[in-house]
């Protein structure tokens, strides 16, 4: 999870590196998920409390607009 205004640099330095894949946080409703987290010993999911999120929907497409990752 990092600061939501680094994600579209960043991609853009990860396909100026050579690289063609990223991975982007997925939990779009973690408090409401009655799975365990493996974080905290209690697990719980508090690890993301107060945390910026995009959502994956949002971000993935985003990251596509600034890089050449739907170019034919």
């Amino acid at each position: 999870m990092i600061e939501p205004s680094f994600y579209l640099p960043l991609a853009r330095a990860v396909e100026d590196a050579g690289y063609d894949t990223m991975v982007v946080p997925d939990s779009i409703c973690y408090r409401r998920s009655p799975s365990r987290s493996t974080f905290n010993e209690d697990g719980s999911r508090e690890f993301l409390e107060d945390k910026p999120f995009i959502e994956p929907f949002t971000l993935i497409p985003a990251m596509g607009a600034v890089t050449n990752a739907c170019a034919s």
